[in-house]
């Protein structure tokens, strides 16, 4: 059975069904928990979906959706508003994809991919600051991975790769068509 919250109150229903729900008006919260098993979400800026081998879970109508992984190999993405100026905020352990009239976020997602469909967005991608990460970018995407996790931020106009300590590596890939420059100190590249 799956437990489900509406306003404190608590319901049983039978995870042999497809689960839909619909926040219709108003600015609704919904938080999803995984399996221990290899789940996928799927987040937009209003509606969502989360998977696994014999279950299916969405919501529509929703603007704020928080997403838990329960174990496994889970995969995450989160995806912009195309008519809007979004950022993602990408750490180890959690990330985060928020604009004008919408936030969602997942938890405990080892995989988590951040998708840019238009306007002026940005990307941030913090390291572990207890491990050896890498940071590889190119024009169209940008990862930045270690022990345990990898976020990937596709399509931003802008990402920002951030170490907070570590052994970390950087690798930045230039646009091959184009004329490219590096600009490089101690402590940033760009």
């Amino acid at each position: 059975y799956w437990t489900v919250r509406v306003n404190e109150a608590a319901h049983q229903v039978p995870t042999s069904v497809a689960l839909e729900i619909d926040g219709r008006g108003g600015h609704d919260v919904v938080t999803i928990v995984g399996t221990d098993a290899d789940d996928r979400v799927a987040l937009w800026p209003d509606h969502c979906a989360l998977s696994g081998a014999d279950y299916r879970v969405t919501a529509v109508n929703v603007e704020s959706v928080t997403a838990v992984g329960g174990g496994g190999a889970d995969v995450a993405f989160l995806y912009d508003d195309p008519q809007g100026d979004d950022r993602f905020w990408a750490e180890p352990d959690r990330a985060r994809l928020y604009g004008e009239g919408f936030a969602n976020q997942v938890l405990s997602f080892p995989h988590v991919f951040g998708v840019s469909h238009g306007g002026v967005d940005a990307a941030v991608l913090r390291d572990d600051p207890a491990g050896d990460d890498r940071f590889w970018a190119e024009p169209d995407r940008a990862k930045l991975y270690g022990e345990g996790f990898a976020n990937q931020a596709l399509s931003f106009p802008y990402v920002y790769g951030v170490s907070l300590g570590g052994v970390d590596a950087a690798v930045l890939r230039a646009d091959l068509a184009g004329d490219d420059r590096l600009w490089a100190e101690p402590d940033r590249a760009k």
